[in-house]
């Protein structure tokens, strides 16, 4: 199985410090960044698609596969061993260290490597090297120091160790450290002590891992490395004392003469540097303020850097760079003074009475104060005995301009000018709650700001600082100063106005189905809030609940609007018709969804409120009501058709009953007419007709194509019962009637056994048994009876007559 390795992506950072055995030249511990080396240079010819450089602090392993030509190979990436104590932050602290591509892919970026096969993965080097060189200048016994671990196999998968003295331009092994770093399961610390790092003005460090083509097993961890020191054997005997230094004070950007006195050997080119400590002593960030080329004690001609904070506790000490020397800072602390300010307190007088006094104030650096006065701003003459840090003035009868000038040790300067006004009347400031001057919101407040004596108010009260505005009015207020000026207010009118309705769309209650819905209130505002804490005239909702408007307009009325409910929508029914479709002689079918949805989306993929359809089956459509809430309507079947033609035939059965047989084509609903008597929706209804006669049938037949119409007169018998002739001499009159039926006989010698009356349903009203005839006719009381169709039924000696009667 394949081993993944880790790619080191971090960078040594340079500290130079002095040690009591070694000094140390450079050190890198991987866990800030890392910023002095670059990973994955082409030196060497680095580079490759397997593997690369990185640095972390992942230690655990993990498993996934690799695709090698399409076909995975599971890999199992063992933990890295932890680190000992003797690391910086062990156990498990910033590394460099290779990794492989496919471990990063499948977030394991330990120390692992993806060894070459010659299938997938082919041999390949990867190089990382210092950003930046170091000097080892008049250092000698230069030794490198690092630890190590690499268990990749010896000959094939392995890390080596170089350095140049020429920036990078050419690399060798360093000499004395070992031709291979490999079969080395846990860390180890390596030390190459070499000549040929010693006194060279630039070294640079380089690793290199190196993977060959192999078919054995790749063991894991890969090269990594921690905690890099460059040494050099201490250089002994130099130091640098810096001498008296006068005490000061000193000015910022003031000369200072730095005497040091330097024992021992310096090497050619070296510098001395004066640095000046922070204000409490501290050399944590030292400031350089002067240099000095040489080998040899002098002075070194310094200057106090502008901008230099004021302070008591400030130390000069001299460093030298070749070889590396700081000396002890000056036994004696000096002091900076800070450049001179001034300016007069917004505390100060500016408004005052003819004749009255101004109290001004000063504020700025320590030193001598001295004011100034003048009547035209350019000409300040000094007022004799105004020197302390503040002045009353005398009496003003005109607008005065005055100065503040302080002197220190570093300098002196003037404030800027302070203008003293005089004024006949002081203006007294008022203030109203609340902030508006319309009283559509309620009374308002109206307050003095300031103290004043003898308040009158323009509408009568007096003796108080505040009072209450009801009615639309303009008020103002006059009274005096503590110094006894006169003072008024300007007038302030307050008017009344009646602000626009506000009001909120859609009205509610208000459906939310999509993601939010947008409420809108009505325009005529000049700011605009919402209960939900947004502003402007619309507002987006996510959530159901109640929503109110708040406007404020032009004059400063506030309105609310009527609250808002939005509530969570559902799924909606979308009508289509018809309810059945059919293709009928060929030509399409036609559905159509009801009109109030957008997005109308069919089962068969058309869009649009209509779809044509050319093939039977089941179609359904799905869109959005205007709220946003999704719809469906139910499924519509297509089937294949014909344009139905109406026909029947009938047969009379016995009494007045007719048999009709549906032979019309096509027909899927059925619709009978029986003459005005009676209706059926049967295929093949029976029906019986109160007397013998005449009648229309209509039979309407349906199916998605249409209908067809068909009617027929019928002729209906009796059947069974002898009939009185054509020519028996019996009528009623008048018929229709709104009273009463006459039935004449004009031949007197027909016998009337019996009559009854029924109603259309052939429910029986009364009946008469051998009524009496009065000559040659008989009278039948109608007033009783509703309006509508009876028949009546007349049985005699000779035989049966039925006459249909109708009450107006």
């Amino acid at each position: 199985m394949r081993k993944l390795y880790a790619l080191l992506l971090a960078a040594f950072a340079l500290v130079l410090t002095d040690v009591s055995a070694q000094t140390i030249l450079y050190s890198e511990d991987f866990n800030s960044g890392g910023g002095g080396f670059t990973l994955n240079t082409p030196d060497l010819g680095g580079g490759g698609a397997s593997n690369t450089w990185i640095v972390n602090s992942s230690y655990f392993g993990g498993g996934f596969n690799i695709d090698c030509s399409g076909i995975p190979f599971p890999a199992t990436i063992l933990d890295t061993p932890n680190e000992p104590a003797g690391i910086t932050n062990s156990p498990q602290s910033g590394y460099l260290h290779i990794t492989s591509f496919a471990g990063l892919m499948n977030g394991v970026d330990n120390c692992h490597f993806m060894a070459a096969d010659g299938f997938c993965n082919f041999t390949e080097t990867m190089f990382s090297r210092m950003t930046s060189s170091i000097s080892t200048t008049g250092q000698t016994g230069v030794t490198v120091n690092f630890w190590w671990l690499c268990d990749a196999l010896p000959g094939s998968s392995y890390g080596e160790v170089y350095y140049s003295t020429d920036n990078g331009a050419s690399w060798n092994p360093i000499p004395g450290g070992l031709t291979e770093y490999s079969g080395q399961a846990s860390w180890t610390q390596a030390s190459i002590t070499s000549a040929a790092l010693d006194n060279q003005p630039s070294i640079m460090l380089g690793f290199r891992f190196v993977t060959t083509e192999i078919l054995a097993t790749a063991n894991d961890p890969a090269f990594a490395i921690d905690d890099v020191q460059i040494t050099a054997t201490p250089t002994t005997g130099n130091s640098i004392t810096t001498d008296n230094i006068l005490a000061g004070p000193y000015c910022p950007g003031q000369a200072v003469s730095v005497p040091f006195t330097a024992t021992g050997t310096f090497n050619a080119g070296n510098t001395f540097t004066a640095q000046l400590s922070n204000s409490a002593g501290s050399f944590v960030t030292p400031v350089v303020i002067g240099t000095l080329s040489g080998t040899s004690s002098g002075v070194i001609n310094a200057n106090i850097p502008l901008g230099t904070a004021a302070g008591s506790n400030y130390q000069i000490r001299v460093v030298a760079n070749s070889p590396s020397t700081t000396g002890t800072a000056s036994v004696v602390t000096i002091t900076v003074g800070g450049a001179p300010t001034a300016s007069i307190s917004n505390a100060s007088s500016s408004t005052v009475c003819s004749g009255g006094t101004a109290n001004l104030i000063f504020q700025g650096s320590s030193g001598t104060i001295q004011w100034s006065s003048s009547t035209n701003n350019v000409s300040f003459t000094p007022i004799v005995g105004a020197t302390s840090a503040t002045y009353t003035t005398l009496p003003l009868t005109q607008t005065t301009y005055f100065q503040a000038t302080v002197t220190s040790s570093c300098g002196a300067t003037t404030s800027s000018s302070w203008t003293v006004t005089l004024t006949n009347q002081v203006v007294i400031p008022l203030t109203y709650s609340p902030n508006t001057l319309n009283l559509c919101n309620g009374n308002i407040n109206v307050s003095v700001n300031g103290s004043f004596t003898g308040l009158t108010w323009s509408n009568g009260q007096t003796g108080t600082s505040t009072i209450g505005v009801t009615t639309p009015m303009t008020i103002s207020v006059t009274g005096q100063t503590a110094t006894g000026c006169p003072a008024a207010s300007a007038p302030l009118t307050f008017i009344l106005t009646t602000p626009p309705a506000l009001t909120v769309t859609p009205v509610s209650p208000v459906t939310l189905c999509g993601p939010s819905a947008t409420l809108t209130a009505s325009p005529g505002f000049a700011t605009y809030s919402w209960s939900n804490g947004q502003t402007g005239s619309t507002t987006s909702v996510t959530s159901a609940g109640t929503y109110i408007a708040t406007g404020v307009d032009a004059d400063g009325c506030i309105v609310n609007s009527t609250p808002v409910q939005v509530v969570t929508g559902a799924s909606v029914n979308i009508p289509v018709s018809p309810s059945l479709a059919a293709i009928c002689d060929g030509e399409p079918a036609v559905i159509i969804a009801d009109p109030g949805f957008s997005n109308y989306e069919w089962s068969n993929g058309a869009l649009g409120q209509t779809i044509t359809v050319s093939q039977t089956g089941y179609f359904s459509v799905t869109a959005t009501d205007a709220n946003g809430c999704p719809g469906s309507s139910a499924l519509v079947e297509v089937i294949q058709s014909q344009y139905p033609i109406a026909n029947f035939t009938y047969t009379q059965n016995s009494g007045y009953t007719v048999g009709f047989d549906n032979n019309s084509q096509n027909g899927l609903t059925f619709e009978w007419a029986f003459d005005s008597i009676g209706t059926s929706p049967l295929r093949d209804p029976s029906f019986t007709f109160p007397e013998s006669g005449p009648y229309e049938v209509t039979l309407i037949i349906s199916n998605p194509c249409g209908s067809d119409t068909i009617t027929k007169t019928i002729i209906v018998a009796q059947v069974g019962i002898q009939e009185l002739s054509v020519n028996d001499g019996i009528e009623v009159y008048p018929n229709p009637s709104q009273n009463d039926f006459v039935l004449h006989f004009s031949n007197p010698s027909v016998q009337v056994e019996s009559l009854q009356l029924c109603d259309i349903s052939g429910k029986m009203i009364y009946q008469l048994i051998s009524p009496q005839k009065d000559n040659t006719q008989i009278i039948l009381s109608g007033n009783s009876l509703a309006k509508g169709i009876y028949f009546l039924k007349i049985n005699t000696l000779a035989g049966q007559k039925n006459i249909r009667l109708i009450k107006s």
